[in-house]
């Protein structure tokens, strides 16, 4: 009866929360433009001198052109989420939902004000009490999650989520959720600020999955919150995949799209501002269409291996993706089967072409390229290969192996946490039909993944179209003003205080894209 009652309590909570965005909760009259509520520093002191600060809440809530703000109760900040392409975003009509007056003091708020993480003071006062709030701005969606309890480990703990998305094209502009959310990630969950696996529920207490398109990435109920807390530059792992997705991630003979990507938000949890992270998702069976009823296997690989490696310890390296969780099987599994057919092949030093039938070569040869280019620190080192996805698929009735790169944290590797490597370090993935150095030594097989080097080069990985992505990346982190709150929120984090731009991270990529031009001429 009590786990019943709770359950109804949540649902009440996120109705709650839904109607409070949908700002129908409230009646009172706008208090006005946010301009129109300015007063001068001498008028707010007066109005502070005049009235007794009250040690509870005056404003239960402010909505901004009817939509309401998120509530930081523990420094009593709103958050407002600027509608993209807004005339009003800068100015909007302000209401709070108790019978109060505003004053407003603030410098001219503009895309400026916003970038340097701008504060916003807002005195609510009544006949005799007044108490102070801030409100800031920024240009990301909000994602505002409740839990029931802490989250601390690999158990699901149930959530209610309420979703504002400001793109000028959302179909709807704020959703809300149910479901569960644990922690995700292997060394950086010895961090402050940990990444999450969510996902979502029919209702609660079920165990239906409900989908849902969010910042029109895909319909889907298994969600990913990335934490990039040991990147100083907040972009390297949504960069890279984005930059695989729109290069690489289609060229297969399958027609899947054998790629993901990541889009940038910023979280409330449990009431307290919780920091910058990209919502996202990862390769899974839904991705790259693996048809289980014709004995296809998608398998994830997380630990460091080589093609050395016992074939009946396969399951120390690699799980069999079942689901959102991923299914770490016995080694008797049947399904580990075309995984080890192709391990033993690459171990009985088959000629090349024999093993390009059992592989996709352009996902392959991308791979290749792509994790030397972006310096795949973590994905490839020496004789040992990590972080990737590796699919058995059917092709003429026998299996072929597509590969999908994940993970793409640590690349870039100048100035990622403790790793400072040069533009000139290389890191050439070692499992698969190339051994390590053999297309270096090959002058034959050399050339053609120049040929592809530089036809990718001409198109995606251009200048043009890197500075294109980066800059927009740029935007989102440092004009939303999210990298200067993320660096408040979470000092210790290597985010470094008054960074504007991506001009140093901007330089870097070009500087190593010259180096592979020379590399692979």
């Amino acid at each position: 009866m009590f786990q019943k009652k709770k359950q109804i309590i949540q649902v009440i909570l996120v109705i709650g929360a839904v109607l409070a965005c949908a700002g129908v909760l409230s009646h009172s009259a706008p208090n006005g433009r946010l301009s129109s509520l300015q007063v001068s520093e001498a008028e707010y002191q007066t109005i502070l001198d005049s009235h007794t600060r009250s040690d509870r809440e005056l404003l239960g809530g402010l909505r901004m052109n009817e939509y309401s703000a998120v509530f930081d109760r523990g420094s009593d900040t709103f958050y407002y989420s600027m509608i993209e392409g807004d005339a009003d975003r800068f100015d909007p009509i302000i209401t709070a939902d108790r019978d109060v007056k505003l004053a407003v003091l603030s410098d001219p708020i503009d895309e400026t004000f916003v970038k340097r993480n701008g504060t916003v003071r807002i005195l609510a006062y009544n006949k005799t009490l007044c108490r102070e709030y801030q409100l800031k701005l920024t240009t990301l969606p909000v994602l505002n999650i409740v839990t029931e309890k802490e989250i601390t480990g690999n158990v699901p703990v149930t959530f209610t989520m309420v979703f504002f998305d400001n793109r000028a094209e959302a179909p709807l502009r704020f959703s809300s959720s149910i479901g569960t959310i644990h922690l995700r990630g292997g060394s950086s969950k010895m961090y402050p600020k940990i990444s999450y696996k969510i996902k979502l529920k029919s209702s609660v207490g079920k165990t239906e999955a409900r989908d849902a398109n969010l910042l029109g990435l895909r319909e889907n109920s298994e969600w990913i919150l990335y934490a990039p807390y040991a990147d100083r530059d907040c972009v390297r792992s949504v960069f890279t995949t984005k930059l695989w997705k729109e290069s690489c991630a289609r060229q297969n003979e399958f027609g899947v799209d054998n790629g993901y990507e990541f889009r940038y938000v910023e979280v409330f949890l449990n009431g307290t501002y919780h920091g910058l992270f990209a919502l996202g998702y990862m390769p899974d069976e839904l991705q790259i269409r693996i048809n289980e009823a014709d004995g296809e296997v998608l398998y994830k690989n997380q630990e460091w291996f080589d093609e050395e490696t016992d074939l009946n310890e396969l399951d120390e390296h690699f799980s069999i993706v079942d689901g959102f969780d991923g299914f770490s099987a016995y080694a008797s599994d049947a399904r580990w089967q075309p995984l080890k057919d192709y391990i033993a092949l690459l171990q009985a030093d088959a000629s090349l072409k024999e093993i390009w039938n059992h592989v996709d070569r352009d996902t392959f040869e991308n791979m290749y390229l792509f994790t030397n280019v972006t310096q795949g620190y973590d994905c490839a080192r020496d004789t040992h290969a990590k972080n990737f996805y590796i699919s058995a698929k059917k092709s003429n009735g026998s299996y072929k192996m597509l590969y999908t790169p994940w993970d793409l944290d640590i690349t870039w590797v100048k100035y990622f946490a403790d790793y400072v490597m040069d533009v000139d370090s290389n890191y050439l993935f070692p499992f698969g039909p190339f051994r390590r150095n053999v297309p270096e030594e090959d002058p034959e097989l050399f050339n053609e993944l120049c040929k592809r080097y530089h036809n990718l080069r001409s198109d995606a990985w251009s200048d043009e179209s890197i500075i294109e992505l980066l800059s927009m990346y740029e935007a989102q982190i440092f004009g939303s003003g999210a990298y200067s709150r993320d660096k408040e929120c979470w000092p210790e984090s290597d985010l470094e205080e008054g960074r504007t731009d991506l001009a140093e991270f901007k330089n870097y990529v070009i500087q190593r894209m010259a180096y592979c031009d020379q590399y692979y001429q």
